[in-house]
């Protein structure tokens, strides 16, 4: 079987089984079943690539898409009255099942400008959205300081008052594609300054307090600003981040800035130099989500002409070990919505890159 073949079973496979479960299913931080609005987001991704690519009609896709929207506004969050947001679904530490988290509204209206680029979307829970994260952008902000030029930053959560990075990233840059957001500070200073907090030939910690680079953000940042900048601006930085955690047998998902001498003294792992840097490799292999996001980096990346063909040959690596993942009894990712359905999406956009590549 071919290699496209046998992601296109894995698609549909795995998209008919979130359907028959009407997108129920456990996470890693909650083990009652539950709809999960990133896994939707994700959803919505996935389906969408595949009608760009013709490997689905547009009856089929339009009933897929009323499906999902309806599950989504069963999940959405009034937060802000009129609009809607996202968050986990269940509680998890201090907050509650109805507090909205900024990556989660951000990857749902990704996924909603997705599918109205297709010519498919729907007005109503757009605008919503919209204006749930406008609204957002507006009220749940921290000014930087002086010394980072006053810029303005959201918070992850109303409760969670922090800018971590890879959630601000991927909202700006998600606000930046709807030109008809009027903001109350300077959203394109904002982005540009989460561009700048890129450690060179490493990548973007946590936030400012933190020396954790993980792989799962570092693809929601690249992607983001993919969306934002194009190709070519995230190109050498993509590779940079990438082979920091690229290993001899498998990916990692975690790296360590080394702080100080204690930290390097008490550590088991590896340390490594990377140009003024050390870095401590965690010895903990990549998760399926966090492979998946990547590939739809890694995908995208391969489709824009403005940049090389090296990113196909990562592409067919990334997507094998999507599948050795997905094939594994000991992980049982199928029971993770949210897990799977972030390796659906990185699927869908390979199996897209390779049907563009071949034309």
């Amino acid at each position: 079987m071919s290699i496209s073949k046998k992601v296109r079973c894995f698609i549909d496979d795995y998209l008919a089984m979130y359907e028959s479960k009407e997108g129920y299913g456990i996470d890693t931080y909650n083990k009652f079943e539950t709809q999960h609005a990133m896994a939707e987001a994700k959803y919505l991704e996935c389906v969408s690539s595949l009608y760009r690519c013709s490997l689905i009609s547009k009856d089929n896709v339009i009933k897929k898409i009323d499906l999902s929207l309806k599950r989504l506004e069963n999940i959405a969050i009034q937060h802000f009255q009129g609009t809607y947001s996202w968050g986990l679904g269940f509680s998890y530490k201090e907050y509650t099942s109805f507090e909205p988290f900024l990556i989660t509204s951000s990857l749902v209206l990704r996924a909603l400008q997705s599918i109205d680029r297709i010519g498919l979307g729907s007005n109503d829970i757009e605008v919503k959205a919209v204006k749930g994260l406008n609204l957002w952008m507006n009220h749940y902000t921290i000014n930087m300081g002086p010394s980072h030029d006053d810029t303005i930053m959201p918070y992850y959560s109303p409760n969670l008052k922090e800018p971590i990075f890879n959630a601000a990233a991927y909202g700006l840059a998600t606000l930046k594609n709807n030109s008809s957001i009027d903001f109350l500070f300077d959203l394109d200073k904002s982005l540009k300054w989460m561009y700048s907090q890129y450690i060179p030939n490493l990548g973007w910690a946590y936030d400012t307090k933190s020396n954790v680079i993980d792989l799962l953000h570092q693809g929601y940042l690249l992607n983001a600003f993919l969306d934002a900048y194009g190709g070519k601006k995230v190109e050498d930085i993509g590779v940079s981040i990438l082979s920091n955690f690229a290993g001899s047998y498998c990916f990692s998902d975690v790296l360590h800035l080394v702080l100080n001498e204690e930290q390097k003294a008490k550590s088991s792992n590896w340390i490594r130099k990377v140009g003024l840097y050390e870095i401590e490799v965690l010895s903990k292999p990549a998760r399926l989500w966090s492979i998946g996001e990547v590939l739809v980096f890694v995908s995208r990346m391969t489709r824009d002409v403005s940049c090389t063909q090296r990113w196909k040959y990562l592409s067919n690596d990334l997507a094998m070990k999507c599948i050795k993942m997905l094939e594994s009894e000991e992980l049982n990712e199928k029971e993770y919505p949210r897990h799977y359905m972030h390796a659906m999406h990185g699927l869908t956009e390979y199996l897209e890159m390779l049907r563009s590549s071949s034309k």
